[in-house]
């Protein structure tokens, strides 16, 4: 099931668009199918989105994204509305939804009208009875039938429709009402007689009745005509298509459009017509914005187009449209920008030089000056004790002749304020002097005196420090004399300080006098000597601050200064030249760099204003001349490479405008007929179907084209000839898809000038594919044949029939008898002749017409000729039958109101037996048809139904719609009413039938109707009630999403088909070609990205994502009522659809109360399950080895079905003596691709094999040792053990609708209920069938996990940005929050709320100018922090959740993981990357095939040539395919000798792609599967034939017969054998071949025939060429080299090894050789070196070939004639004509040469078989190709000698080997070898 695609929703003629509240919700329409039209129902999804977002704004997103819980919310009454069409209408006008007008225009019955009017498509419609929104809606549910739906005689496919509507209807509504009007009520009365007979049949059903049973069908075969030849007509179909119109006339056409009218299209088997509407001219603008394209595409649009490139593009851009092609279109104003540009440039270094050397002269010039401004502006002794800098002022320690003048100063600071790396040298250069210690003897004695005199008033603390004379004698007296000093001072101070000083002095002489010496001076010395060291010079230098507080100090502290300022004077002398150096070396750098920046600024400027002036030029010059296209330059970069391209790209941004000619678009309307149309045909010649122009397919053309001829084909192609401005013809065959695509390459048709043939008529044969061009005045037939490769091909020179006619004489109307090569001519003289193609003759017999006709039509069945004349107003036909023709009058066919206007279309429907004339009827816009009943005088038989069924055969007075009644039966015995598995509803639902205005003897009739139904199904039906009353009734009420959910669960959708080899997902139930294109190389997790299963997706990934899941799939033959069986186990409408499923993976959901039930209806398979809890089940409803289906594509659903499901129901017919293994074989096939150990969540289901309608009795004869021998063989292989872990069952069922029937349904379901769950969300079941969908597109075979985890973990990585920027999955259109994607769970929501609310709160934000900067960022870091701490933890809760379903070790969830802490570091700048996983699979492989570049092998059907891809071939199912077969693989020895003698590998020693560097080696199967790792998948059997050779018997009697499948004999020794000596005779029946092979069968040699074998050389002056030399070592090797060691002589040393081996064939028989050699060599002109010889030696005819030499010319068609001249001259019955054409190069010659030599040999009694041969490259031989294609359609076409020897068919061969050319075409025994291919990584 599809969405909707195929009405648009403004369609005017839709009169749903014009309903207020009425909604549709499942749509019919038609669609092609494999075998025709069919019916389809599809959702109606724009209809449907707009009913949900009214009832629920915001509800339906998408197809896949459906908001059901949002829907739950409100509460839905439906009421089930059927019945006639008056009565609906009348409840709509009730409801208020329809006026008038609307409901007028509704009940018009379409089959009556011609012309049409809108309507309403059958369909189910929505109504609402209320447009106001409330919490409970009233929902009016409405089938809206077909016009012919209620009638009991209604097609079949209108029965299917009105069954499958129905049951959605009974399905989703528990009320139903009836709405029958009473004209059909008046229909469904019956008697009341009538009515008892019936009950009384219906209640005693034992009884038999009189009349055959209803499963008897009596058929007769009766023949048909066995009179004579007649021509009847009968009413025809009639169709109507709104494009049967005139076209609207253009206002700027010139054209008459009378001419462009609606017309029919010529065709013998299909139909339409064609309409001409004219386009006028158009400007078209395609917009970039980075787009990708190639340099050369660029430099065509550069070369070609008009330009308007913006002006400002840098000058890497400019450089970027030069190289690209701009500099070759522009040459002169390229060259004066360059020249202007290189001025600029060389101007701008010139100044930067210049300003260099004048900054640097200036600077060195002022070197002295900064010398004393750095000496002076520092004070040496602050800096020496601060860290300040030195232009803080001087030191007011310093003496004033000593400090640095103000002026110094500005001048220090001016420089650091310009310069400010010279500030970072000064600190630099002040560390350096911030020394700890200084050598100056004064200050260290300064240094100790201060510290004396502090450690004595330490001690002492009572000593006033402003006593002046005490610390004076420490302080400045000499150092030799302190102790005494000390003594003397001592004594003076006892004698006149005061008291306390007295005191001090009393107290040191006691001390001194008391101690020992003078200890007390020693030791305040050391204490004081201590002090000092404690403390460095400069810190002792910043403490002098504090004591100069003290005036006794101040002396002291000067003294210290001074001495300190005298050291860092010293010091700074030695820094200031370092200093200055470098401060100039700043200035000068930075002064540069400043005036280079300047100068660069205004060269860039300038350069700017030249690129702008260069590219206004180029703009101007590109606007001269005609240009079709307008290219828009904005931007351009470089891009990286294409993916497919090794051509380097670039990124446009811009615009290309293009100005579209006016022309004429033409659209093919073509008419197809629907499957129920085509079978009915197939049964009754005689049915009138009911087409539809569903199709159409357009193409242009320019005006004053015309279209001369357009003929449908089958296939959907179209021969299409047209005339250019000129009258010249070009004929196109091509599909109607790629026609426009042809005529734009127009070297794709067939070209024809019109001067050439003058006038002309046109005559196709559609079985033969023969094209007639008749020249009408030159009386010449131009005869054409297509090919499939080259197209249209001249069959041989025009043919002359001016002998055939007088003078004057012309041809008016030409066609072919249909399936033959004869032409119909009809002359000026009313003379209608055939012309034979073969015999090039006029038959005898001439039809002399009374009048010329107006056309000639030849009927599609090749019986008669149709001849058109007007005849009064209108047109007579007349019918000549072609057995008679020219002996008969003819049959006027009596037909009337034929058009004069317009042309008639003769053709046939299905058959070419069933024909029809066909007209074209503007006015009532419809196409009609005329049946034409063709009788031939033989006798005919057909095979037709006799009479009535017996059970079937009704009564007259059976009523007209009865089925509005029993549309019910219908649905309830072909769907179930109490399935196995129940929905979440069914367990609370009672179900009324209102039966509406069934009036008396009615109810009778609905008692018969209740009594039946509840028959039905084993009683199953009571609670159905029915009644015809208007009684009250309670309506269900559902919640909304819940109701809506399930009734988009009866709808199946196709998810996956098989196509060429492959597994291809489908997007939302559509087949979309572009997808596949952009799929092309992708890895796994982008296909699983694509894969979407529509409205299913919001059902598992959010409303019932929780919900466990099982799988079940039932697979089985076709035909066996798999459908059927599991719509009554699951409650699905599979088959239900009126399209058949019949193609790929269908799958349907069924909700259960606590489970989800799915069904995937497989093609031809039937998948069935049932549980009590979360159930998907899976129908494979494909039948196993569909004629349709290749092995590989079998197996791929099988490994599909069989991996995903818990329970595989596979149904099958009964019989005892089945090929159980050969049924099975895609299951064992499956079996070895992936590996169940690795997927431990695939391959756990039971294998429930069901066999069908078993009896009772026949139970016990089930066979079950089938199975034996299938695991017996395969052992640990078999496909019961790894498909389904080994568990199977065998289910004998009973007849279908018998009672027991219906009772093992229970059982299936408690089986799968004890099945191991495998799927525990369904979340989890989505992603896991998607990877393993994307894992068989891919043809991936590792395990499944790594898959999802890769595809988990990449998912993960793409929503990682927005989860760390923003904390959502998705920002745009709809902000998504951080969820688990197995079940859509928001994680942690209050985690991302606080988030929100902190990132919100920061109070500080506003309190930066209220605190210091530092403190205010610090806090906003914090702040920030906070907020990523909980981001984080939010992402990481986020991604734990969605990996831990995986194991760990997982590659691609560890790289996710370090990702994401490195995104945590670099949160807020660093984006992340993409990550991709590679998986191994046979698309990294590539074929290598052995032979020419052109060598094609054959595999599956699918041809494959060397670098091919290996993708389509699965790695366990190329061996089988292959049959034996050889592997090739890259050799590992370095020497090829160490090849030589291993018998299972054999050097290859040429060269083969891919890779052809690389040496390669052949393989026998058993090495290549050891070398690969893997176990070998094949059987024992498989293995022993697929070690042995692969040689094949030459001889014809193997090869493809009528009929019959080829029966190749193969060599029967080991695959790299030592070839056997040829000349000894075998032991054993069997020959052994030239080449050493043995063969057991007959040796062909002895079937050889007679040939007469003309050798055509080439000797022009390139065959002396050297890179082909004669053969060594042979004993003709002398002769060749001395005479001609180049390529002539390698040819002579060929021809000489073909004698030599037709003579060692013929040696020792009796008789002499019956062949016949000439050699004909060619350069210029064409010489004869043998003719005719059958006695000549291989020496001797070798001796007549060397004495010619190389000459000078090529000349084919002398070659080609003088071959022709001696083949005729020579001519013999006996022998089989053989030309070898032998050449190294290329050579024009015509077709017709060619064709005459062919044709001569077909004219003398046998067909020439052509052999070319080139010695040269293979890029030159083109012309050797056409010849050897021309020689093998002739001979192919010749007619077959039945008893002669098979033909030997030319060919074409690149490089001729020695003997090669002897054993292929004369017989002689040689094996034969396929192509040698193999997949290679």
């Amino acid at each position: 099931m599809d969405v909707e695609d195929s009405h648009p929703h403004d369609d005017a003629r839709d009169l749903v668009q014009s309903i207020e509240g009425m909604y549709r919700v499942l749509d019919l329409i038609s669609e092609q199918g494999s075998g025709g039209l069919v019916d389809k129902i599809i959702i109606a999804q724009d209809s449907l989105r707009a009913f949900t977002n009214t009832i629920c704004p915001g509800s339906y997103v998408s197809t896949t994204k459906v908001k059901f819980s949002a829907l739950d919310a409100l509460i839905v009454k439906p009421i089930g509305v059927y019945g006639s069409k008056e009565e609906i209408v009348r409840l709509l006008l009730s409801l208020g939804v329809v006026d008038d007008y609307i409901a007028a225009q509704l009940v018009v019955n379409h089959c009556e009208t011609s012309v049409p009017k809108p309507s309403l498509r059958s369909g189910l419609y929505i109504v609402r009875s209320d447009r106001e929104i409330t919490s409970s809606e009233q929902l009016f549910v409405i089938y809206w039938p077909e016009d012919a739906t209620w009638d009991d005689s209604a097609p079949s496919s209108v029965k299917r429709n009105r069954v499958t509507f129905m049951r959605y209807l009974t399905t989703i509504c528990d009320q139903i009402m009836a709405l029958v009007s009473p004209k059909h009520a008046r229909s469904i009365a019956r008697s009341e007689q009538e009515g008892k007979d019936t009950v009384t049949k219906v209640n005693d059903d034992k009884d038999e009745a009189e009349d055959e049973p209803d499963r008897m069908f009596t058929f007769e075969v009766r023949k048909t005509n066995e009179q004579e030849e007649a021509v009847k007509s009968r009413p025809g179909f009639k169709a109507t298509s709104v494009h049967i119109a005139m076209p609207q006339p253009h206002p700027e056409a010139t054209e008459d459009f009378g001419l462009h009218k609606p017309r029919l299209l010529h065709g013998e088997t299909t139909q339409g017509f064609m309409m001409i509407k004219y386009l006028p001219a158009r400007r078209i603008t395609d917009v970039w914005r980075r787009r990708p394209i190639t340099r050369l595409q660029l430099g065509n649009w550069l070369h070609s187009d008009k330009l308007q490139v913006k002006g400002n593009l840098d000058a890497n851009t400019v450089h970027l449209l030069l190289g690209a092609g701009l500099q070759n279109r522009f040459p002169q104003l390229c060259k004066q920008w360059q020249e202007e540009s290189a001025d600029i440039s060389s101007n701008a270094r010139a100044t930067k030089a210049s300003t260099e050397a004048s900054i640097k002269t200036n600077f060195e010039n002022n070197l002295p000056l900064l010398v004393h401004i750095f000496h002076w502006g520092i004070d040496p002794v602050k800096p020496a004790t601060t860290s300040s800098t030195p232009a803080g002022g001087s030191s007011t320690h310093s003496t004033e002749s000593e400090q640095a003048s103000p002026e110094t100063q500005d001048q220090l600071s001016t420089i650091i304020k310009l310069y400010p790396e010279i500030e970072k040298e000064f600190r630099h250069t002040l560390q350096r002097l911030r020394i700890e210690k200084i050598n100056s003897r004064d200050f260290k004695n300064y240094k100790q005196r201060v510290y004396i005199a502090e450690c004595l008033l330490h001690r002492f603390p009572d000593v006033d420090m402003e006593d002046e004379s005490f610390l004076d004698v420490i302080l400045y007296e000499d150092m030799r004399h302190v102790k005494e000093s000390i003594k003397m001072l001592g004594q003076h101070a006892v004698q006149h300080q005061p008291k306390g000083l007295m005191t001090v002095w009393s107290s040191i002489n006691s001390f001194i006098s008391s101690g020992p010496g003078s200890q007390f001076v020693d030791k305040t010395f050391k204490d004081a000597e201590a002090a000092a060291s404690l403390i460095s010079d400069t810190q002792f230098l910043a403490g002098l601050d504090d004591r100069e507080r003290f005036p006794v100090m101040k002396k002291v502290v000067a003294g210290a200064r001074a001495a300190a300022l005298v050291h860092f004077r010293l010091l700074l002398a030695t820094q200031m030249t370092t200093l200055a150096h470098s401060s100039l070396r700043i200035q000068i750098d930075e002064s540069v760099a400043q005036a280079h920046k300047e100068i660069t600024i205004r060269e860039e400027q300038q350069l700017a204003e030249s690129r702008e002036r260069f590219i206004a030029g180029i703009n101007a010059h590109s606007q001269t001349g005609h240009h079709s296209h307008v290219l828009l330059i904005d931007a351009i970069e470089d891009g990286r490479p294409f993916y497919y391209h090794a051509t380097s790209s670039v990124h446009i941004s811009g615009s290309r405008e293009s100005l579209e000619e006016p022309k004429l678009e033409c659209t093919v309307h073509t008419m197809q007929l629907t499957t129920q149309d085509l079978h009915s045909l197939q049964l009754d010649s005689s049915t009138i179907p009911e087409p539809k122009f569903t199709k159409s397919f357009s193409f242009s053309l320019l005006l004053g084209y015309s279209v001369v001829r357009a003929q449908l084909l089958q296939g959907e192609k179209i021969l299409l000839a047209i005339t250019d401005r000129l009258g010249n013809l070009t004929v196109y065959l091509e599909h109607l898809t790629a026609i426009e695509g042809a005529l734009t390459h127009s070297s794709r048709g067939k070209k024809l000038n019109r001067d050439k043939i003058g006038d002309y008529i046109l005559a196709f044969d559609e079985s033969k594919c023969i094209l007639s061009v008749v020249a009408t005045e030159k009386l010449f037939l131009h005869i054409f044949v297509f090919d499939d490769t080259l197209g249209f091909q001249a069959n041989g020179s025009a043919i002359n029939l001016t002998q055939w006619y007088p003078e004057g004489s012309s041809i008016n109307h030409a066609c072919f008898i249909c399936g033959g090569e004869e032409l119909l001519l009809v002359d000026t003289l009313a003379q209608a002749r055939v012309y034979s193609l073969t015999t090039m003759q006029f038959r005898p017999a001439t039809l002399n017409l009374n009048q010329i006709p107006t056309a000639v039509y030849s009927s599609p069945d090749g019986s008669c000729l149709i001849t058109a004349h007007v005849r009064g107003p209108g047109l007579a036909l007349t019918a000549y039958h072609w057995s008679t023709f020219g002996s008969t009058d003819g049959i006027p066919l009596e037909i009337h109101d034929l058009p004069l206007d317009q042309p008639l279309l003769l053709t046939s429907l299905t058959s070419r037996n069933i024909v029809h004339l066909i007209t074209l009827d503007i006015n009532t816009q419809s196409c009609r048809s005329i049946a034409l009943d063709i009788t031939r005088k033989v006798t005919e038989f057909t095979f037709k139904e006799k009479g009535t069924r017996g059970g079937n055969a009704k009564p007259e007075s059976v009523a007209a719609h009865n089925c509005l009644i029993d549309c019910h039966a219908e649905v309830w015995t072909r769907f179930p009413v109490l399935p196995a598995i129940w929905t979440i509803t069914h367990s609370y639902r009672t179900s009324m039938i209102l039966f509406q205005t069934l009036k008396g003897c009615q109810r009778s009739q609905l008692e018969i109707f209740s009594r039946e139904s509840l028959s039905l199904q084993q009683h199953t039906l009571l609670f159905v009630m029915i009644t015809s009353t208007g009684a009250e009734w309670n309506v269900s009420k559902f919640c909304a999403g819940e109701w809506l959910a399930e009734f988009l669960c009866l709808i199946p959708i196709q998810i996956a088909v098989t196509k060429e080899n492959r597994f291809v997902p489908l997007k939302d139930g559509v087949y979309s070609t572009e997808l596949e294109k952009s799929l092309l190389g992708a890895d796994v997790n982008r296909i699983v990205d694509y894969v979407s299963f529509g409205w299913y997706e919001s059902l598992f990934q959010s409303y019932m994502a929780k919900k466990p899941v099982k799988v079940v799939s039932s697979m089985g033959e076709q035909s066996v009522g798999k459908s059927f069986s599991l719509n009554h186990l699951v409650d699905t409408s599979f088959a239900g659809s009126a399209m058949r499923t019949t193609e790929g993976v269908w799958m349907s959901v069924t909700p259960t109360r606590d489970t989800l039930v799915v069904a995937l209806d497989f093609e031809g398979k039937l998948n069935q399950s049932s549980t009590r809890h979360n159930m998907l089940i899976s129908e494979s409803n494909q039948g196993v080895h569909s004629i349709e289906r290749s092995a590989q594509e079998d197996t791929l659903l099988v490994l599909f079905n069989t991996a995903i499901s818990n329970l595989v129901l596979f149904r099958n017919n009964f019989a005892l003596s089945r090929d159980i293994t050969g049924l099975f074989q895609s299951f064992q096939s499956s079996a070895t691709v992936l590996d169940p150990a690795a997927n431990p969540s695939l391959f756990q289901s039971t294998l429930a094999i069901i066999i069908k309608d078993v009896v009772d009795s026949d139970k016990a004869d089930i066979a079950k040792e089938h199975f034996q021998k299938i695991v017996q063989d395969e052992q640990e292989a078999n496909f019961i053990s790894r498909l389904h872990a080994g568990q199977l069952n065998i289910i004998p069922w009973p007849v279908i609708e018998s009672q027991e029937f219906y009772q093992l349904f229970p059982a299936l379901k408690r089986r799968l209920d004890k099945q191991r769950l495998t799927h525990k969300t369904a979340g989890e079941f989505l992603h896991t069938v998607k990877t393993l969908m994307a894992k068989l597109k891919a043809n991936d075979w590792g395990a499944l996990s790594q898959s999802m985890a890769s595809h988990r973990a990449q998912l993960l990585l793409s929503r990682l940005p927005n989860a760390l920027a923003f904390g959502l999955q998705e920002v745009h259109p709809d902000p998504e929050p951080l969820k688990n994607f197995l079940w859509r769970g928001l994680q942690s929501p209050s985690r991302e709320a606080a988030l929100q609310v902190l990132s919100h709160a920061w109070g500080d934000y506003d309190s930066r100018h209220h605190m210091p900067e530092d403190h205010w960022i610090e806090n906003l870091i914090a702040h920030i922090d906070s907020m990523v701490n909980l981001r984080v933890a939010h992402v990481r809760e986020w991604i734990s959740s969605n990996v831990a379903r995986f194991q760990s070790g997982q590659a691609s969830i560890d790289e996710l993981m370090r990702t994401f802490e490195s995104a945590i570091v670099d949160l807020k700048s660093h984006p992340q990357q993409e990550h991709e996983t590679r998986h191994g699979s046979m698309s990294s492989s590539r074929w290598a095939v052995d032979g020419p570049d052109d060598t094609g092998l054959e595999v599956e059907g699918r041809r494959f040539s060397s670098n091919d891809e290996g993708a389509p071939m699965m790695c366990n199912l190329v061996c089988q395919a292959l049959g034996r077969h050889v592997h090739i693989d890259h050799c590992r020895s370095e020497d090829a000798t160490a090849c030589l003698g291993n018998n299972e590998a054999q050097h290859i020693f040429k060269r083969l792609l891919p890779h052809a560097d690389r040496p390669k080696d052949f393989l026998t199967h058993n090495l290549f599967w050891r070398r690969s790792g893997f176990k070998d998948p094949y059987s024992r059997e498989e293995q022993t034939n697929f070690a042995k050779c692969d040689a094949m018997c030459s001889g014809p009697e193997h090869t493809t017969a009528e009929g019959s499948a080829a029966q190749p004999s193969f060599c029967t020794l080991p695959l790299f054998h030592v070839p056997m000596e040829p000349n000894n005779d075998p032991a054993t029946l069997g020959y052994v071949s030239n080449d050493g092979h043995f063969f057991a069968c007959r040796n062909p040699v002895v079937m050889q025939q007679a040939f007469h074998v003309i050798f055509v050389a080439d000797r022009s002056s390139s065959m002396k060429l050297k890179d082909r030399q004669p053969l060594r070592n042979t004993p003709a090797s002398d002769r060749i080299i001395q005479r001609s060691n180049n390529r002539f002589g390698a040819v002579l040393s060929s021809l000489y090894g073909f004698w030599s081996a037709r003579a060692a064939a013929v040696a020792g028989r009796p008789s002499a050789r019956r062949d016949s050699y000439s050699i004909i060599l060619f350069d210029q002109s064409a010489v004869d070196a043998v003719v005719n010889d059958f006695s000549s030696s291989p020496d001797q005819l070798l001796d007549a070939v060397l004495r010619h030499n190389t000459s000078v010319g090529t000349n084919f068609t002398a070659a080609i004639q003088r071959a022709q001249s001696v083949m005729e001259l020579y001519w013999s019955t006996e022998r089989t004509p053989v030309v070898i054409f032998l050449s190294d190069g290329q050579c024009p010659i015509e077709n017709q040469a060619v064709q005459d030599l062919c044709r001569a040999a077909v004219r003398l009694g046998r067909a020439l078989s052509f052999h070319s041969v080139s010695f040269g490259q293979n890029k030159y031989s083109a012309t050797l190709r056409t010849m050897f294609q021309i020689a093998l359609e002739i001979q192919n076409n010749a007619p077959q000698d039945a008893l002669g020897p098979a033909a030997v068919p030319s060919s074409y061969t690149n490089a001729l080997d020695t003997v090669q050319l002897a054993e292929t075409f004369l017989g002689i025994a040689s094996s034969l070898t396929k192509p040698r291919g193999a997949l290679i990584h």
